[in-house]
C-alpha cells in the first residue's frame, strides 16, 4: 500500500499535503478522515474533546469523517460500532479506506510517535 501524488487535502487546519492512496478513487469523492481520540492517558478528557471538536468542524462537503475512540483499556471503537483490539482497528482503516488520520491523543500513542510509526507502516498520512 503506498502513495502517490494526488488531490489536496487541507482538513482546514493550516496543514496541506498531496497524497493519494492506493485503492482510493480521486477527483470528486470526499476525502475519508479518521480523527482519534481519547487514549491510554490522563488528559484522556481533553483528547476526547478536542477530537469531537475537530470532527464536528470539518467540512462534511469535502470529508467523510469517522470518529475513533481509543478506550482507557487501549481499545480502539469507531463511532456506532463495538470496541476492538488494535490489530482489527488496523484493520478497520484499511478495510474503510481511510485516506488521512487526525490524531488528537495526547501522551503516550499520541505524542510518543507510536501512532505516527503505525500509520506510517501502514501508508496512511496523518496530521
Amino acid at each position: 500500500m503506498g502513495l502517490a501524488v494526488g488531490h489536496m487535502v487541507s482538513l482546514g487546519l493550516g496543514a496541506g499535503f498531496r497524497f493519494q492512496r492506493e485503492g482510493v478513487a480521486p477527483a470528486m469523492a470526499k476525502t475519508r478522515v479518521a480523527v482519534l481520540m481519547g487514549g491510554v492517558s490522563a488528559e484522556y478528557d481533553i483528547s476526547v474533546k478536542s477530537g469531537t471538536l475537530v470532527a464536528e468542524n470539518l467540512d462534511a462537503s469535502q470529508f467523510d469523517v469517522t470518529s475513533i475512540l481509543v478506550q482507557k483499556s487501549g481499545m480502539w471503537q469507531p463511532k456506532g460500532g463495538p470496541p476492538m483490539k488494535l490489530h482489527n482497528a488496523v484493520a478497520y482503516l484499511d478495510t474503510h479506506k481511510m485516506e488521512c488520520v487526525f490524531i488528537a491523543l495526547h501522551g503516550p500513542y499520541g505524542e510518543d510517535g507510536r501512532v505516527q510509526g503505525l500509520l506510517d507502516l501502514l501508508g496512511i498520512p496523518y496530521v
